[in-house]
């Protein structure tokens, strides 16, 4: 398996006579520096929150841990929020594990693509807190499925007593750990020291980045697909992070946007001992499924290979010594 796959577990609303699908905006960050342990967060932005069950997401390889995003990130400063949407944002917490955020565009707010900002429409959700007790997670043979259990929110119940939470769009931030760092869908030449096949001090990695892929699925989760509720993915923005002394590889005509991270922000959010970070953005809109193939260079045991350059040349120059040495004795 070498896909993510994305569904949900319809609500039983007999009010709800539409068969159209719940729409979803997803963010993916995949963090992956050498000092840290591969790390994904997954950020789901559903519409009609009222009409899902359950959140399911399969992934393509076995996991050891699954943590909620929504309680620090709500409780951290509002610069953290502008950093993850990456825009101006109003924030207002009204309810127990709920904030309000106003998307309000870019931090120049006299012109964006030639129209008055002030006359864009605000965009505003609620960011939620998942307690533990609505995560769960379940290996496989070589993948795990991740349920986020959110049929009571916005339930009949809860929207009769408090009418003030009107507002049916719902974002879900988790992060999740890979068991093991060697997963399928990143791919690292022979890190061994081979300097007569790679003189660089550089080897290179890739990155092969799937959602709703089902080719690469086993048929049980095919079929379980075909006939479970599959949002309408309406954005799909997958970022990378990396450290600044890696190069980005450009494969095929993607259109990728890179940014310098502030780490004095950044720091609230994740624990990285890098300096400088590179996010490198791709941004899909109205796809059922994505992917993405990208490539990267990075230093690698620069000191174990400089001590050998160095041994060899040594080796090398000791050697034509002796040589230019014997031959001068043969001929002077």
């Amino acid at each position: 398996m070498r896909s993510f796959v994305i569904e949900y577990i319809k609500r039983d609303n007999e009010e709800d006579t539409s068969d159209s699908g719940v729409e979803l905006e997803l963010h993916v960050n995949l963090w992956n520096f050498k000092k840290l342990e591969t790390t994904f967060d997954f950020g789901f932005m559903v519409d009609n929150i009222d009409n899902v069950e359950n959140i399911i997401l399969y992934v393509p390889f076995k996991i050891k841990k699954v943590e909620d995003l929504g309680n620090n990130i709500i409780e951290k400063n509002q610069i953290l929020v502008d950093a993850i949407f990456n825009e101006r944002c109003e924030t207002i917490k009204f309810y127990p594990k709920r904030l309000k955020v106003i998307k309000k565009g870019n931090y120049d707010t006299r012109y964006r693509e030639g129209r008055d900002i002030n006359n864009k429409k605000e965009k505003d959700f609620i960011l939620y807190s998942l307690s533990d007790n609505q995560i769960a997670f379940e290996n496989f043979y070589n993948y795990a499925r991740i349920k986020l259990n959110v049929e009571n929110i916005l339930s009949k119940e809860e929207q009769k007593n408090h009418p003030e939470l009107d507002n049916k769009k719902y974002y879900f931030r988790i992060r999740f750990f890979p068991d093991s760092n060697e997963i399928t869908m990143i791919k690292r030449e022979n890190e061994k020291i081979n300097i007569f096949q790679d003189a660089s001090l550089r080897t290179t990695e890739i990155i092969d980045f799937r959602i709703n892929d089902l080719r690469s699925c086993p048929e049980n989760l095919r079929e379980e697909f075909l006939r479970t509720p599959r949002f309408t993915i309406k954005k799909i923005h997958y970022l990378i992070m990396r450290s600044s002394t890696d190069e980005y590889i450009t494969i095929g005509d993607t259109e990728v946007k890179g940014r310098l991270l502030e780490k004095e922000i950044w720091k609230n959010y994740i624990n990285i001992e890098e300096n400088d970070m590179i996010a490198y953005h791709v941004k899909k809109e109205e796809y059922y499924t994505f992917s993405n193939l990208s490539r990267f260079k990075y230093p690698l045991n620069v000191g174990e290979r400089l001590f050998w350059y160095i041994f060899i040349a040594i080796i090398l120059s000791l050697a034509s010594s002796y040589i230019y040495a014997e031959i001068s004795k043969l001929f002077f």
